[in-house]
């Protein structure tokens, strides 16, 4: 019965990713000062972990492969898989656009890994919070077996809210949610937004899966096989995230007139973080998960 419920659910993402790899892709892809202001530092955290000279990476759910060609570009070899052909698709146009041949791609579940091992470094990147516990527990039992003795693992993953939450947390999930959803909403009003996102909307897009939830920190670190240890846990956005997505699904000269807006929310996030406030938010604050392969110790969260 489990393999039925999970091969339904796996069935139902596909769908998902399929219908909407283009719209999805148009998203994520955050124009220079978007991506300059929210991902340039955490990026290069993750470049700085995983990187060796020549090494390989696997990028397990590489969505369009934009994260694991940032390493393919600094001359590893990078093998992406992602559980929808249209995602694929769009990896490889993306790696021969930039005339990269060590990047290859291909579509597999996350129950389906490549067998060879000794891989360099693994990135999950917001992929883990698409899967069920089961799934998950696979998944990162694999990572292990796949990872080369001193090999690392990257997640960059949605966290869920610690309970009991502080008034001033409510008040800012409340707060940020209600100013988000008004500049959408009034941008589609105006006619602001992209018409594709207009329609999309109309027909019931709403940017979340069928299946995604964010993630028990303390549940992924149980979950964790032995041989692989938690490093680092680092948190490094909140509204900064939801205040870019808006700005991309804006008409390109609102794009242009409303990024600039994104430094506030950034520098709104640090505050939270740095007050570590962000860890009682229920609006998803997405944290950076760095494993290495070792023996097992506790997790410094910064």
């Amino acid at each position: 019965m489990d393999d039925k419920i999970n091969q339904r659910a796996e069935l139902a993402e596909k769908d998902w990713w399929n219908q909407y790899a283009d719209l999805e892709s148009q998203i994520w892809n955050y124009n220079w000062l978007l991506s300059s202001v929210v991902r340039r530092n955490y990026l290069r955290e993750m470049v700085k972990f995983l990187y060796r000279p020549g090494g390989r990476v696997l990028d397990i759910g590489c969505g369009d492969g934009w994260v694991g060609l940032l390493l393919a570009q600094r001359g590893m070899h990078v093998d992406g898989i992602d559980l929808a052909e249209a995602q694929i698709e769009l990896a490889q146009r993306r790696a021969q656009a930039r005339g990269l041949d060590n990047a290859r791609f291909w579509c597999a579940s996350t129950a389906d890994l490549p067998e060879e091992a000794n891989y360099d470094g693994i990135i999950i990147h917001a992929t883990l919070h698409h899967l069920n516990q089961e799934q998950r527990q696979d998944l990162l039992n694999q990572t292990g077996k796949l990872l080369a003795p001193d090999g690392r693992l990257y997640m960059y993953e949605p966290i869920a809210a610690l309970l009991p939450r502080p008034l001033i947390a409510r008040f800012l999930d409340r707060g940020m949610g209600v100013l988000i959803r008004t500049l959408k909403r009034t941008a589609r009003n105006l006619r602001l937004s992209r018409d594709n996102i207009r329609r999309a909307v109309r027909d019931g897009w709403t940017m979340q899966s069928p299946n995604e939830a964010p993630l028990v920190l303390s549940q992924v670190e149980l979950e964790l096989p032995e041989g692989l240890a938690l490093d680092q846990v680092r948190y490094w956005h909140v509204f900064s995230i939801a205040y870019a997505n808006f700005c991309m699904e804006l008409k390109p000269f609102w794009q242009a007139v409303f990024s600039p807006g994104v430094v506030l929310f950034y520098l709104l996030d640090r505050v939270i973080l740095n007050l570590e406030m962000g860890q009682y938010l229920l609006s998803w604050p997405m944290a950076a998960i760095k494993v290495k392969k070792s023996i097992r110790k506790c997790c410094a969260r910064d």
